[in-house]
């Protein structure tokens, strides 16, 4: 496990300006495609996609859907389309990957570690908290090397885009101009219809249901499943340590107890690298005098140790003194002006300071032992019997049976996905070696198993009228949407043929900045009507664009925030241009097996 596991970390970046994009990865699905993981779905001038790493791309792919639309996820996930949107990703992954380090460019294991310990989700308190990392990885049954290879992809990602944009720039008299476009207020009429509306109209017979069954009879199945007996094993009982050994622990655990250099730090951040955001943190730095006056901007007493510091910040601090205000200094989105409280240098922790833990630590490791020597002695005796329902009945074991469980379930069980694709591998009958989990040791026996099966029209027909009523419902409100559209282009009345159509009027005003850039930002907006319907979750929206309201004053920070999102349009057109010169100068073969899977 990473050095930081052991000493946790907070980050001034990160609570600064990272906005870290919570990347959650879940064991769901696994099993969904066939065929061997080896096997190739993707070549990219040689180079092999397989089976293993489309397949858990797809799953994490598929797993984001879920958190960001929910139930509607299963919808998308339908569309053949998105399985092939997942191999697009991975192919331009890959490729941007190759030319990232025909650059030069790479990422250390040190920045992925720091990249991970900024993760909201496994920090407590604003510090890396190695305990909820590891249980994330038990919970959702995935090794680190899939996931950390993702944040690495992300990193390096990152400073290409960085290297790629270096010299990007924009003239004040194009963020000003960009700035009056950009601030614009659009005055919409919107007419909207709910899906659920549209179904309302459909009265599908038995027919209709059953033709829309045969047509996604893979999508209406019931998954492998299995029901086992089992002894558990808890990692839990009495012993013991002396003296000798807690000295012995200690001596031999040294470096785990240091205490690193830390340091209690005030921080006041100016956001923005221009000339006004460089004249605003001088204008702070000079109303401070002491370390009383950063309470007046809100600034709370932190600790910090010294991993967790910007490389701007860091050899300041280690050579500073109490007392000592920093500042302004120049970082990655803006400026800080840094107060330094308290330093507490490196050191060795005594043995009376840690003499609790390494008590605590010893029993359990002893414990632990005495548990998986029990379990082995045990599982000796279920090798001599031919399984433990065959021991349990000679020797009055009492064992705990499952109900049937899929893979998913299986895996919240035990935890251990390798042991959950053992299990499902095994005949009935078929015992394991212990099962170690964070809590005990299970040993399992196979007392049934249920192979996965197409279900039957009359088992899934309320399900199967429910899809068909969601998807029809969608389609009919989709023709309306755009045989309104094209009633309007000819001539006809906006609000009066939508209200004959059923749909919903009402009124939308919003800045050109904060509608969406698909089509607040396309160079086609005209005033009048909307020519793409816009498909949202639950419902189909046609937009008529009443005027178009230019600001009246530019405040200079909404100049400054145009500018940015300038640069940022530009960057855009800069990677897409740039992914597609990489996608025609490679070779790229899609293999048949993709079709299949």
């Amino acid at each position: 496990m990473f050095e930081f596991l052991r000493k946790g970390a907070t980050s001034i970046f990160a609570k600064i300006f990272l906005a870290v994009i919570i990347i959650v990865f879940v064991f769901w699905g696994i099993g969904t495609f066939t065929g061997d993981r080896s096997q190739v779905v993707a070549e990219i001038s040689g180079e092999k996609i397989t089976a293993k790493e489309f397949r858990e791309y797809y799953n994490y792919r598929l797993y984001q859907l879920k958190l960001a639309f929910g139930e509607t996820s299963q919808e998308i996930a339908k569309d053949p389309k998105f399985k092939e949107e997942v191999l697009f990703d991975l192919i331009r992954k890959r490729l941007l990957r190759k030319y990232a380090e025909s650059l030069g460019l790479s990422v250390s294991e040190k920045e992925v570690e720091m990249y991970l310990a900024q993760i909201p989700a496994f920090q407590d308190k604003g510090a890396f908290n190695p305990a909820k990392y590891q249980a994330f990885l038990r919970e959702v049954g995935v090794t680190p090397k899939f996931f950390e290879e993702l944040l690495k992809q992300d990193l390096l990602e990152q400073k290409l885009s960085s290297f790629l944009n270096s010299a990007l720039f924009t003239t004040k008299k194009e963020a000003e101009d960009f700035a009056k476009y950009y601030f614009q207020t659009l005055h919409f009429k919107v007419v909207e219809l709910p899906y659920s509306f549209c179904a309302a109209e459909l009265k599908p017979t038995d027919s209709d249901l059953e033709n829309f069954f045969l047509t996604r009879r893979n999508l209406y199945t019931e998954e492998e499943k299995v029901k086992l007996v089992y002894i558990f094993l808890p990692f839990e009982g009495q012993t013991e340590v002396n003296e000798k050994e807690i000295k012995d622990y200690y001596e031999k655990n040294l470096t785990r107890f240091k205490e690193p250099f830390k340091v209690k730090l005030r921080v006041i951040v100016i956001e923005g690298t221009d000339q006004s955001a460089f004249t605003k943190a001088q204008s702070l730095r000079a109303e401070i005098k002491d370390l009383k006056d950063f309470a007046k901007y809100k600034s709370i007493s932190q600790w910090y140790d010294e991993n967790s510091l910007l490389p701007e910040l860091r050899n300041l601090i280690k050579s500073a003194k109490p007392g000592l205000i920093l500042g302004p200094l120049k970082v990655e989105g803006g400026y800080l002006i840094v107060g330094v409280e308290e330093i507490s240098p490196e050191r060795l922790l005594k043995l009376e300071e840690v003499k609790s833990r390494i008590i605590s630590e010893l029993k359990q490791e002893k414990i632990k032992a005495n548990v998986i020597t029990k379990a082995n002695e045990l599982y000796t005796k279920v090798v001599k019997e031919d399984g433990l329902t065959n021991l349990s009945q000679k020797e009055g074991l009492k064992l705990e049976e499952t109900p049937y469980l899929t893979k998913k379930e299986l895996l919240n069980l035990i935890q251990d996905s390798q042991a959950v694709d053992k299990v499902f591998k095994e005949k009935k009958g078929a015992y394991l070696p212990p099962v170690q989990t964070p809590k005990g040791v299970f040993l399992i026996e196979i007392k049934d198993k249920k192979e996965k099966r197409n279900l039957e029209f009359s088992e899934v027909k309320e399900k199967v009228r429910e899809d068909y009523l969601k998807e029809k419902g969608k389609a009919l409100c989709e023709d309306k949407a755009k045989s309104l559209i094209a009633l309007v282009k000819k001539g006809e009345d906006f609000v009066k043929t939508a209200q004959a159509n059923g749909f919903k009027i009402l009124e939308s005003t919003v800045k050109r900045k904060d509608f969406d850039p698909q089509i607040g930002l396309s160079k086609d907006l005209k005033l009048g009507i909307i020519e793409e319907p816009r498909v949202l979750g639950d419902r189909i929206q046609v937009l008529y664009l009443e005027r178009v309201e230019n600001p009246a004053n530019l405040k200079p920070e909404e100049i400054s925030l145009a500018k940015e999102a300038l640069i940022s349009l530009k960057k855009e057109v800069i990677q897409r241009a740039l992914f597609k010169d990489l996608q025609d100068k490679k070779s790229i073969k899609i293999s048949p097996l993709f079709k299949q899977l």
